[in-house]
């Protein structure tokens, strides 16, 4: 038996019945942080009204993701941070082939910034401004949905 467990992540998702009445108790017994799986609003509205301090609902987090991809062209990986901003995975655009961060200027240009680089086997999660692109690099960039769109448009796709 835990003592005073702080936080508790009940998966049971299919089984509603059992989910509503599992988050119930938790929530009665003083676990501080229920995280729970929805499988529908509804099932999402009730979790919420019994206090489930957090609600996934994977299935429609992934249908979001994929549909995001689809109509993305270029974007390898999209993560929604809020309305407005995202972090997307995209491959290195062909006129900064041969050239630094630095030298493209993508925080002033583009309105994103570099948060990692792949390629060729390996992964910088803190690229240097004098990283040198190379043509099979894939970057991860965070920035404003609207600045993404926009140099994903660029980009061709």
């Amino acid at each position: 038996m835990i003592s005073n467990p702080y936080l508790l992540l009940l998966a049971i998702g299919n089984d509603i019945q059992s989910s509503i009445m599992t988050t119930l108790i938790l929530k009665e017994v003083g676990i501080n942080y229920v995280m729970a799986k929805a499988t529908s609003d509804i099932h999402k509205r009730v979790l919420q009204k019994i206090g489930a301090d957090k609600i996934i609902q994977p299935e429609l987090d992934m249908g979001k993701r994929v549909a995001a991809a689809l109509i993305s062209g270029g974007i390898i990986e999209h993560i929604q941070l809020s309305n407005d901003y995202s972090i997307v995975e995209i491959p290195v655009l062909d006129e900064w082939i041969n050239n630094s961060i630095i030298d493209t200027n993508l925080r002033n240009r583009y309105g994103i910034n570099v948060i990692a680089i792949e390629g060729s086997g390996r992964l910088d999660i803190s690229p240097r401004p004098d990283y040198i692109f190379k043509k099979d690099d894939t970057l991860v960039v965070v920035g404003a949905n609207e600045r993404i769109k926009a140099l994903n448009k660029k980009n061709g796709r």
